[in-house]
């Protein structure tokens, strides 16, 4: 039976962590109790809460018009319980529960906190029509199983880039997701993954990982020109930009060939004065993507959608190399300290994970 009371991090304000306790309450029929083994933190979406930098903080979003809207009220407020990368063991089920019991390793989508009630019949936004309670492959760490949501973004590029066999793809980021982009892109076919990362140790890793080429954006070579002398002139097809940074995604708009595609996967803040449109982007009628992960690629939505995703994602991890990528974990307790580090020191960190005594 599980403990009597728990604790949930709060976002309480700008770079400030709290923690709430609250009372376990009785579970309803077609609900599971889950006791957390391991959290992942985001480096991207769930920073911008940290840091308050993200739009909804600012701004109300409009799901009917699908517009940010300045006023008063925005959509979030903080404190805010955020968080979607929570690995735990059901320790308890309802009397209607089928298909999952006490002991089974699950993902779910959701906050930092010890313990969490969850309905097996429920379907959210995150997984689409399937419930966001998932079991984790037999023989996978369950520690890796932290993966699943970031691995589902990577794979939101690759259906939204489309990459062929045999295509050449430039990877700007040698982040989380970066690395699994350059591991997705060689299992689909690409005959070149060109890995774009300024901090030596990932470059380094993305090459283990199946990057053909990496390169230093600031060591000063003209990285797109490099690209294109190794694609006999034409650029790389597919662009996936997983920085966050728009100087970035400039460079990546100038990587790729005529007709090329750039599929913006990283969650860009503010404004980007670093992208200068009328270069490339308008003289090689090159097609930029948003891969936001709530939908897929529209071209190939009557097969796939978010649901279908998740679970081909969910088979692959097990082929991913994901442990060398956990560079950093941390108790619980000292959640605060582990946000610190991946604020200050982001060039230190790739994954960081909390765990659950």
């Amino acid at each position: 039976m599980a403990k009597d009371r728990y604790r949930t991090l709060l976002f309480a304000g700008p770079r400030r962590i709290e923690f709430r306790e609250q009372a376990t309450e009785p579970l309803k029929p077609d609900e599971v109790r889950i006791q957390t083994m391991y959290s992942g933190i985001s480096r991207g979406t769930e920073m911008t809460v940290y840091r308050g930098t993200s739009p909804y903080l600012k701004k109300r979003f409009d799901p009917q018009t699908k517009l940010f809207r300045a006023t008063e009220q925005p959509s979030w407020q903080y404190p805010i319980e955020f968080g979607y990368e929570n690995v735990g063991r059901i320790v308890e089920t309802g009397p209607a529960v089928q298909g999952f019991g006490v002991g089974d390793v699950v993902f779910t989508p959701t906050q930092h906190t010890e313990m969490l009630v969850m309905s097996t019949t429920q379907t959210g936004p995150f997984f689409g029509d399937l419930v966001p309670v998932v079991k984790l492959p037999a023989g996978l760490a369950p520690e890796l199983g932290v993966f699943l949501a970031l691995a589902g973004v990577a794979y939101n590029a690759m259906l939204d880039g489309e990459p062929l066999l045999g295509e050449s793809v430039a990877v700007f980021g040698g982040g989380v997701i970066g690395l699994l982009s350059v591991q997705l892109c060689r299992l689909a076919g690409a005959e070149q993954v060109f890995l774009i990362e300024p901090i030596a140790s990932r470059r380094e890793l993305g090459r283990k990982m199946g990057a053909t080429h990496s390169f230093d954006p600031s060591a000063g070579e003209d990285v797109s020109l490099a690209i294109r002398e190794l694609t006999a002139g034409r650029g790389a097809d597919v662009a996936i930009e997983v920085t966050g940074a728009y100087a970035a995604l400039h460079e990546a708009i100038r990587s790729v060939g005529y007709n090329g595609r750039v599929v913006v996967s990283s969650y860009l803040a503010g404004y980007g004065e670093a992208i200068e449109l009328g270069d490339e982007f308008h003289h090689n009628r090159v097609r930029l993507i948003s891969s936001q992960s709530f939908g897929v690629n529209p071209a190939v939505s009557d097969r796939w959608n978010p649901a279908r995703r998740t679970l081909a994602t969910l088979n692959l991890l097990p082929r991913l190399q994901l442990a060398p990528m956990i560079t950093h974990r941390f108790k619980f307790d000292q959640a605060g300290q582990a946000f610190d580090v991946l604020d200050r020191q982001p060039d230190q960190v790739l994954q960081v994970v909390l765990t659950y005594g």
